[in-house]
């Protein structure tokens, strides 16, 4: 697959040449270096482009004098080479920061869910569902136990080839009283979907938004093949009628589509309130860094927007879904406050004390505000945030089982094998959360449309646990003294890569010189001696050594 909107990355399987191995870890050194420098990656690529814009094309000259001067020459003229040869075709020779940011992404270790989804979305996949048909291939089903070889295998359809990251992935997910027959731990694509879900927008409007775009172009026009105008309201009928017969998806699909946007439960939507839905679900790399950040800041946002502690409508409550007045508060004065027009800069001053940047709260106001006139109600902008990050609610679910157990599996140990591996309906999974005593406050509806990995099937208690497992927007869950340290292993080595090949050529290059006596323009009696005397020198500087020094002199040294 290609990466980004038509960017022609080459595929990252790579074909063993030592060109393009070291353009790969050059390029991956690059973005920890960035990442050390700039708050965002989102802002280092804006800063990169300057005034041209992300957009524009560079050349090779041009990208090559970009890093020059960002990294006062860190990078050297053949690592500059190695990176724009690794992101360019060989025929096309242009590069746009884009695509570069694309490439960076490409590149970054997969360690938890979201890296993976981030992953996959700079491969080419446009929505998750997309990835996860190209894992089923082959007559791969959904709910089929797989090994961890034979999850990787899986991956390695969607691009995901390193057996480290397949491993990581095989382990965020893995419910520990899901076995094989022969006893060795096992996992499902349908869990993988769960987890996925847990840190993306809902799967099935980011696929809709992409197969609508790809039939009709853009959203507008297929809103006007459907007949949807304007302010006009449709009720849920009408608008599974008309998207049956436009779109071509399914009934199912149609119904769960026009649930999820009528946050309200109003029972009817408008074509604005449509439009803000899919434009909030896209599959963006600029987008999944704030989605990130949103998620980690959700209770905050939610406190800075409603102070006074009422539940807005909307952001998925079960109250907020059968359309009745919030639970707390309710008096008409705070109705008009929450229904108060406000405008983008009192929405940035509002959110700066949750620390969310200006550039993610401009952003997401833009998105949302889809008529144009620059006014947002409380309201509006918290729906909007349920669309574009709607599984925050489980960081709610994880944190309340974490107050009894260790880690969310514990929370289910209790549930019979046999109903693990079922799909369970809304009347089953409700049943299972009250028996976990975990059903109170908790919108069981969306939980479902969320977490079940198709619209017309169920939600398993392990997929449950995938999902709570990588809705953490924070750290992980706590690891063994083994498993740490394989860990720091693993990541120190990813750092130091870059610099493996380079030290191997310059000590074989030191060698050589040395015996062909010309280290530094020295003679080869010297070479030793200069070379002590001009080495850098971590701690307490040592004294050079001279070539027949005795015992005492080199102990002394």
């Amino acid at each position: 697959p290609t990466g980004g909107a038509g960017c022609p990355l080459r595929e990252l399987r790579g074909s063993g040449e030592d060109h393009r191995h070291t353009g790969m870890l050059k390029l991956r050194h690059l973005r920890q270096t960035i990442l050390e420098r700039f708050p965002t990656m989102k802002s280092a690529i804006e800063s990169f482009a300057g005034a041209r814009g992300v957009n524009r094309e560079f050349t090779r000259k041009e990208f090559c004098h970009i890093l020059s001067r960002r990294f006062n020459d860190l990078f050297s003229k053949d690592d500059q080479w190695s990176i724009f040869d690794y992101l360019v075709e060989e025929k096309v020779g242009l590069i746009t920061m884009a695509q570069f940011h694309t490439g960076l992404e490409a590149v970054a270790p997969v360690r938890s869910i979201e890296d993976l989804r981030r992953k996959l979305i700079a491969l080419g996949h446009s929505s998750m569902w997309q990835a996860l048909a190209q894992m089923q291939a082959d007559g791969l089903t959904g709910d089929l136990r797989l090994t961890s070889a034979e999850f990787g295998a899986a991956l390695v359809k969607a691009g995901i080839t390193s057996e480290e990251e397949q491993s990581n992935m095989f382990w965020a997910i893995c419910d520990p009283q899901q076995v094989t027959l022969e006893g060795s731990p096992s996992v499902s694509l349908d869990e993988l979907t769960s987890a996925l879900a847990a840190v993306s927008p809902m799967l099935l409007l980011e696929d809709l938004r992409d197969r609508l775009v790809k039939r009709h172009g853009t959203l507008q026009a297929a809103c006007d093949a459907a007949g949807l105008e304007g302010s006009i309201q449709v009720d849920c009928g009408d608008f599974v009628k008309a998207a049956i017969q436009v779109w071509k998806i399914t009934n199912c699909e149609a119904r769960k589509a026009f649930r999820f946007v009528d946050s309200e439960g109003k029972q009817r939507i408008t074509r604005r309130q449509f439009v803000r839905a899919l434009n909030l679900s896209e599959a963006s790399l600029c987008m999944e860094e704030a989605r990130h950040r949103v998620r980690q800041r959700f209770l905050c946002i939610r406190g800075a927007l409603f102070p006074e502690g009422e539940e807005p409508q909307g952001c998925g409550g079960e109250a907020s879904r059968k359309g009745s007045k919030p639970s707390l508060g309710g008096a008409q004065a705070s109705a008009e406050l929450r229904s108060r027009q406000l405008s983008e800069k009192d929405f940035c001053t509002a959110l700066e004390a949750v620390q969310l940047p200006e550039g993610d709260t401009q952003m997401l106001f833009d998105l949302m505000d889809t008529n144009g006139d620059g006014r947002l109600s409380a309201d509006e902008f918290a729906a909007g945030v349920r669309i574009f990050a709607p599984a925050c609610f489980l960081e709610v679910m994880r944190l309340g089982l974490l107050v009894k157990h260790g880690r969310a599996a514990e929370a289910f140990a209790g549930v019979p094998e046999e109903l693990r591996d079922e799909a369970l309906d809304l009347k089953g999974l409700t049943n299972v959360l009250m028996d976990c005593g975990m059903a109170a406050g908790v919108d069981v509806e969306l939980l479902l449309d969320l977490l079940q990995p198709r619209p017309e099937d169920g939600v398993t208690v392990s997929g449950l646990i995938a999902a709570l497992q990588a809705a953490a927007p924070g750290s992980q869950v706590p690891t063994s003294p083994e498993q740490s340290r394989a860990k720091a292993q693993r990541q120190v080595h990813c750092e130091l890569a870059p610099y493996q090949k380079s030290a191997k050529e310059f000590r074989m290059d030191v060698r050589r010189r040395s015996r062909r006596g010309d280290l530094l323009g020295f003679g080869a009696a010297e070479a030793p001696l200069q070379l002590a005397a001009v080495a850098p020198r971590h701690g307490r500087r040592r004294q050079p050594v001279r070539c027949g020094s005795s015992g005492r002199e080199g102990a002394a040294a």
